[in-house]
């Protein structure tokens, strides 16, 4: 009965459709997990690259049995659902006693693009059949005097990302038809690569619809020597958005690169050195998963299709989730089918695992009141103290939360966190021309009840404007520079278990929370009368490992 009604609500919202160009969706990524010694040996197993149908994975080693120090390897399996068995040496050809690295097989699974001092690449008339002789005429324009590494080729064979170790920003070759030769490439611009930055940029992967790249950066404000950053864009040949950081569940302290987005958006692959490896340098599986629960009351149901319904044919990130966890940039019936494959289901107990909070006031409309908006409220419920959604300054998309003196006093809650390590952070912005007295306050909750008005917190992160420093609580002697005119970070790193949190301004450590820390329920924006604006952008509360 229920499929049937189903069907009644598609073809009549499918009368609504309209279009937008936005492509910007709600997700989180479960914890990475190994993808076992099977897979991954005690040496260097790197840049893996999946076919679309998800029974093959390439990527590089330095394993025993190969044909020099670095050689091509692919692992099989019969389905998505059966593991990866082991792999084998794709032999000469391809391998040669020289280093070749970097593989990334196309999404019909006939081409097979790799690294040998310079692009080169195989084909082979079916998935069944062996693969013929390299060669690079093909890649001529792109095999000029610069050292050209990891390429990516789109799911249409039409454009191929990669990078070169003479100035490590990201380039894209293209090329009409699949008969064509490469064009020569085209740098990615500033915004993707940075202004004459010292940033090393490598390793990028373009999702199945072309409309989001994930790299490899050792740029600013980053987790470890190296960490996975994003970029969007709203159409094919549209331009390419701030790229940002993925964040803790993905990267680690250690080095995390050489990305790959499965052809479904489902899984994301990449590479990394940090600890529960079985070598120098394992392949390393998360997978992505929509946020369903469009209204946060702890189940899909009814008011969530309502949701959706409401935002048809915007860009609404929040109802976003189709075809793929990433999106599409349009709230159609990709979307409508997504949600009701989880219709009913409950979401997650808040201290599993995969629990995350991420808001970048994106999906909301300028001049929103946040009370009563996905766990935020005015504090103790006053909807006066609610604060407002700006496009005035964004660290990242078009949206950010104002902060106002004599006006806001914020606070967004969740359910109690009692067990595990927690990243909690948020970017900040002060404008230098807005105020020259007064605190801000980022308030650490541990116990918060509005209607009871009862709350209590562990200490805040102060913007000192009189002073023009950052502080920790009242402690004037832990103390840094406040930046102005510049996005930073604040950030809590909290280990529930000890009991301990660290509390971190722009990457510089603060201090430690000076009484224990037993639970997190919320955190706190509120400004002194003086303040006039103040701004914070990409909220996230997730877990580590």
């Amino acid at each position: 009965m229920f499929r049937n009604k189903r069907t009644i609500l598609l073809v009549l919202i499918l009368a609504l459709g309209q279009f937008a160009d936005v492509a910007n969706a709600d997700y989180i990524f479960g914890t990475p997990t190994n993808l076992g010694p099977t897979v991954n040996s005690s040496g260097y197993d790197f840049s893996p690259s999946i076919r679309a149908d998800g029974q093959e994975l390439y990527f590089e080693s330095n394993r025993p049995g190969g044909e020099g120090t670095y050689d091509i390897w692919v692992s099989t399996r019969a389905s998505k659902e059966d593991d990866w068995g082991a792999p084998t040496n794709l032999g000469p050809p391809i391998n040669t006693p020289n280093w070749q690295n970097s593989p990334n097989i196309t999404a019909d699974g006939l081409e097979l693009y790799f690294t040998d001092w310079g692009l080169w690449v195989v084909r082979r008339a079916t998935v069944s059949d062996p693969w013929g002789e390299p060669e690079n005429d093909s890649l001529i324009n792109i095999n000029t005097s610069n050292v050209n590494s990891t390429p990516c080729v789109s799911s249409d064979g039409l454009s191929l990302f990669l990078f070169t170790r003479n100035d490590w920003d990201l380039y894209v070759s293209t090329r009409p038809t699949r008969d064509d030769l490469w064009s020569e490439p085209v740098n990615l611009g500033p915004t993707v690569n940075g202004v004459n930055s010292s940033w090393r940029n490598r390793g990028p992967t373009i999702s199945a619809d072309g409309l989001l790249l994930v790299f490899t950066s050792n740029r600013d404000n980053g987790s470890g020597g190296m960490d996975l950053w994003m970029t969007r864009r709203s159409t094919i040949d549209g331009p390419w958005s701030e790229p940002v950081n993925l964040g803790p569940t993905i990267n680690s302290d250690k080095w995390d690169g050489q990305p790959e987005i499965s052809a479904d958006g489902r899984s994301l692959l990449f590479c990394s050195d940090r600890d529960g490896g079985h070598g120098d340098y394992d392949i390393w599986q998360a997978e992505v998963h929509p946020v369903v629960d469009l209204n946060g009351d702890g189940i899909v149901d009814s008011a969530d299709m309502v949701i959706m319904v409401d935002n048809w044919g915007t860009d609404n990130s929040l109802c976003d989730i189709g075809p793929t966890p990433f999106g599409d940039g349009i709230v159609d019936v990709q979307d409508l089918i997504v949600l009701a494959e989880h219709l009913f289901e409950e979401v997650v107990d808040p201290n599993a695992a995969d629990f995350i909070v991420i808001e970048d006031f994106d999906s909301l409309a300028v001049g929103t009141n946040m009370h009563d908006v996905d766990g935020w409220e005015g504090w103790y419920g006053d909807a006066q103290l609610g604060a407002q959604v700006t496009d005035a300054v964004a660290y990242s998309g078009t949206n950010s939360l104002e902060i106002v003196g004599n006006r806001d006093d914020l606070v967004h809650n969740w359910p109690q966190l009692t067990t595990g390590k927690w990243v909690l952070s948020v970017m900040q912005y002060c404008p230098s021309d807005k105020q020259t007295t007064g605190l801000v306050y980022f308030s650490i909750i541990t116990e918060y009840d509005g209607a009871a008005r009862t709350k209590a917190w562990i200490g805040e992160l102060r913007a000192n404007f009189a002073a023009g420093k950052a502080t920790y609580g009242w402690n004037q002697t832990i103390q840094v520079d406040l930046v102005y005119d510049d996005w930073v970070e604040l950030r809590l790193e909290v280990d529930l278990d000890a009991e301990e949190a660290d509390f971190y301004y722009n990457n510089v450590f603060l201090a430690t929370a000076t009484q224990p820390v037993p639970s997190l329920v919320g955190v706190g924006f509120y400004p002194e009368p003086s303040i006039e604006a103040v701004y914070f952008d990409d909220f996230r509360l997730e877990p580590v490992e």
